[in-house]
């Protein structure tokens, strides 16, 4: 799955985003693609780890920069397309730009600490937990507002799955640790 994700990056997004670079959803389709291709590396390198002491295939440990790569560049994204961000927010949400704000910062924050190795578990904790309130609270209203529309149900189980990673990616840290 990782690698199916990691060539969807390469072959279709990189060229998507060189043709059309001042488009933020063509950036935001290539990020997931690489956030979804870190996510599966972290659950087989995390799965794999089971009774061994090393993960035999080093690509797998290139999942977690993939992962915090992606949410820097999500982090960003919430500055660069500000009214976007805003917006994306529920219309009866009091304080949505500060939340905009905050949400950027928070992703940023979490994804380099991932990146670096600094509280890593903790900060992909916190993000697990973030994303998984944005699947609550953002995308299950959209999805059923919208139920024949697969927009919002495909937008809800990227969050759902970016949520996964997040969560699996302590339980891979700490058997890394051992």
């Amino acid at each position: 799955m990782g690698i199916l994700f990691f060539l969807f990056v390469v072959t279709l997004h990189i060229p998507r985003i060189a043709a059309h670079s001042r488009d933020g959803n063509e950036w935001t389709s290539g990020f997931v693609a690489l956030a979804m291709c870190g996510g599966a590396w972290i659950l087989a390198g995390a799965t794999s780890l089971e009774g061994k002491p090393e993960t035999p295939f080093p690509f797998l440990r290139v999942g977690r920069y993939f992962f915090a790569l992606a949410m820097v560049a999500f982090g960003v994204q919430h500055f660069v397309n500000e009214k976007l961000a805003i917006r994306v927010g529920p219309p009866w949400f009091p304080g949505r730009p500060l939340w905009a704000h905050l949400t950027g910062t928070a992703l940023i924050v979490t994804g380099a600490a991932i990146f670096l190795g600094q509280k890593a578990r903790l900060a992909s904790t916190l993000l697990g937990t973030i994303l998984f309130l944005f699947f609550l609270l953002l995308h299950i209203p959209r999805i059923l507002v919208n139920l024949h529309d697969p927009g919002p149900w495909t937008s809800g189980f990227e969050i759902l799955a970016l949520c996964g990673g997040a969560m699996v990616l302590p339980y891979s840290l700490e058997r890394r640790q051992r």
